[in-house]
């Protein structure tokens, strides 16, 4: 491996590193009309909490629920889908970058 390719491969695994640590996350708010999905990114450290105005728009939006806790009506997760097609096509790139970086020998006569 030559010094092109290890610097492709080190860049390669920093992405998928920070990928990792800053992954995309969808949250689902449940209202009686329906579900909202939004997808966002935040540290895995730190993921995103329950929004200050959704226990408002709750109460006001969707009487029925009252008394429901927040947390049963909103949640999280990391979206593992849209994190692994990322990381294939961060593996693909430098794969090929790798590849069409590699020392040409000269054909044999």
């Amino acid at each position: 491996m030559n010094w092109k390719q290890r610097i492709v491969v080190w860049a390669g695994t920093v992405l998928i590193v920070s990928m990792g640590v800053y992954p995309p996350w969808v949250q689902t708010w449940h209202f009686s009309d329906g579900n909202v999905r939004v997808s966002t990114y935040y540290w895995i450290f730190r993921f995103p909490e329950v929004p200050h105005w959704f226990a408002r728009v709750d109460q006001k939006a969707a009487p029925d629920l009252q008394g429901i806790g927040t947390t049963e009506l909103w949640r999280n997760d990391v979206d593992l889908a849209r994190l692994l097609i990322q990381w294939a096509v961060v593996c693909f790139a430098v794969g090929g970058l790798v590849w069409s970086l590699r020392e040409r020998r000269a054909p044999s006569s």
